[in-house]
C-alpha cells in the first residue's frame, strides 16, 4: 500500500516524501552530492587512431595451443530412475525389498506412475500384494 502511495507521487511531492522520512527518520542520513564538480580527463591515454591496424594483434582468450589440454570433470547424469535406485541406499532394505523396489523404478512411466499391475510383481518375486504394496 505504502509504494503504490509512493509510486503515484509527482516529483515534488516525491521529494518532499523523501525529506519528511530523513527528518523523522535518524538513520537516515542524506549523501552530500556535488553537482558542480569537474571531471578531471588529463590523465587518460589518447587513442591513436590513425595506427596501422595491421599491427593489432587481438588477445584470444579461447586459444589453448600454449596451455596443456586440460579435461574438466563433468558430474555424472543420472536420469529419474537411476537416481532413484541410488536412493534406495538410503533405505534399510531386504534383498527381496529392494529388488522389487528396483522393478518397481524401472516400472514407472514418464509421468510417474506405476506402468504394471503391482499383482504381476508379486507373481515375479512369489510374494502377496500386501507385501509389494508395502515396499511401494
Amino acid at each position: 500500500v505504502i509504494q503504490a502511495s509512493i509510486l503515484q507521487l509527482n516529483v515534488s511531492n516525491l521529494e518532499q516524501k523523501v525529506l519528511d522520512e530523513l527528518e523523522s527518520n535518524p538513520l537516515l542520513d542524506q549523501a552530500e552530492t556535488q553537482d558542480d564538480e569537474e571531471v578531471d580527463n588529463s590523465d587518460d591515454e589518447e587513442v591513436d587512431f590513425d595506427e596501422d591496424p595491421d599491427e593489432y594483434e587481438p588477445a584470444s582468450i579461447y586459444d589453448n595451443a600454449g596451455k596443456k589440454n586440460r579435461e574438466l570433470p563433468i558430474r555424472e547424469q543420472l536420469d529419474f530412475a537411476e537416481g532413484l535406485v541410488r536412493q534406495l541406499d538410503n533405505f534399510n532394505l531386504l534383498d527381496w525389498e529392494r529388488a522389487i523396489a528396483e522393478d518397481i523404478i524401472w516400472n514407472l512411466d514418464e509421468n510417474g506412475y506405476l506402468a504394471v499391475d503391482p499383482i504381476l510383481i508379486a507373481d515375479r518375486y512369489d510374494r502377496e500384494q500386501e507385501e509389494i504394496k508395502h515396499v511401494q
